[in-house]
């Protein structure tokens, strides 16, 4: 659990039960597929094409706030869901759910985040979005250490318990934490296959070009002054 996304999970009794052991038998539960339009509304949905089910063959609900996921898995309103840290640790400690698969192991590796920079900001202050980019990356491997390796770990952890709302630092032992790549690098060819699925299911209209909006000269000066790993 050191890295990890988004997590599929399913109530623990339907588990225990043997109801549930693969996503076949998914068929006839009740799911959350979250926010339409959504990475983990997506996620659902491809889901439960590797399950070979049509979405009429589950009760699909939109909870869009992950605080609400929990109590509907404990009033059994709710059978499965995908959800993320460090409420998918909370929910197996309460005896809640159980995990299935991570979005890693079902889809392959994803990109969550990228850095973006305004086309302006682009245009004009190439030079502070080379040294923003160079301490972004310097914070990255300092967090990768300190969860890695144990280096500094008790300042890492002290600045995410100080600016996020995550304050119990014993849980950072406890959850899956998001992983970057220590070079920065981008993985555009999952970028690029998740634009396809919203453009297949009408959710963007006008996919854009990632190969030309992508700009590496400031990674590339990243790494030129803090090399590669």
């Amino acid at each position: 659990l050191n890295h990890c996304g988004a997590t599929f999970v399913v109530r623990k009794d339907l588990v225990d039960s043997g109801k549930f052991k693969d996503l076949p038998d998914l068929k006839g539960m009740t799911l959350n597929a979250a926010t339409p339009g959504s990475t983990l509304n997506q996620y659902t949905y491809r889901m439960l094409d590797k399950a070979g089910l049509k979405p009429t063959d589950v009760k699909l609900q939109n909870l869009s706030d992950f605080a609400s996921i929990l109590p509907a898995f404990s009033n059994k309103a709710l059978d499965g869901s995908w959800n993320i840290e460090p409420f998918t640790t909370i929910g197996v400690k309460q005896g809640l759910i159980s995990r299935y698969k991570t979005s890693a192991q079902l889809f392959g590796v994803q990109q969550s985040t990228v850095i973006i920079f305004s086309p302006n900001f682009a245009s004009q202050h190439q030079d502070a979005g080379k040294k923003f980019l160079t301490g972004y990356l310097h914070g990255v491997r300092d967090y990768l250490d300190a969860i890695d390796k144990g280096k500094d770990y008790d300042q890492i952890i002290g600045i995410l318990t100080k600016d996020s709302s995550l304050k119990d630092p014993a849980m950072y032992k406890q959850i899956g934490l998001p992983g970057f790549d220590p070079n920065g690098q981008l993985r555009l060819d999952a970028i690029k296959a998740n634009q396809d699925w919203y453009v297949q299911h009408g959710d963007v209209k006008a996919p854009v070009d990632f190969d030309k909006v992508y700009d590496p000269q400031y990674l590339d000066y990243a790494l030129g002054v803090l090399g590669r790993r």
